[in-house]
């Protein structure tokens, strides 16, 4: 079962092509790396498979989601985990964890659980302004991995990681 389905994708920025005639198959259960220079378009890419860019021309399908019609149906079951944290800086480790679990219907529990599989479920009660950006970069993989995605999406993972926090997130 495709995964991800794109031809010829056009995705534009204001009126900027960011992307232009992107074909790209993603089986279920495999793993891609996308690699290309800074401003190649890869975080486009992947915003736009996540829903959060709109198709210009061509045809995506995410998770059997039409994106040229229907882009919000698709959220809910994708995770993305970019750049920004989207996290509060005056909430916890597990405050921010468990908010955007309960915000994606999953429990407090799975969002425990997550920062246990990052290894930050020491730091549950640091405040996410005092993280280093290796931590919050964990912080952002485990909110990810509470809401139990369907497809994975992950702009530079190892950006910012140490050698645990790598480890972590190839295991």
């Amino acid at each position: 079962m495709s995964c991800i389905r794109l031809r010829s994708a056009v995705c534009t920025l204001g009126r900027f092509p960011a992307l232009t005639g992107v074909d790209l198959d993603v089986a279920a259960g495999e793993v891609v790396l996308l690699a290309g220079p800074n401003g190649a378009g890869k975080t486009t890419l992947l915003r736009l498979c996540a829903g959060l860019l709109p198709l210009r021309s061509g045809e995506a399908e995410v998770l059997g989601v039409d994106l040229g019609r229907d882009r919000r149906s698709v959220r809910r079951r994708v995770g993305l985990v970019g750049h920004e944290t989207s996290c509060y800086d005056d909430l916890t480790v597990r405050e921010n964890a468990r908010f955007a679990a309960r915000a994606a219907g999953r429990t407090e529990d799975a969002a425990d659980r997550a920062l246990e599989r990052v290894g930050l479920g020491g730091l549950t009660d640091v405040a996410h302004g005092r993280l280093s950006q290796g931590q919050r970069r964990r912080l952002s993989l485990a909110i990810a991995l509470a809401r139990d995605p369907a497809l994975l999406l992950l702009d530079e993972p190892h950006a910012g990681l140490d050698d645990e926090g790598r480890a972590a997130l190839d295991g």
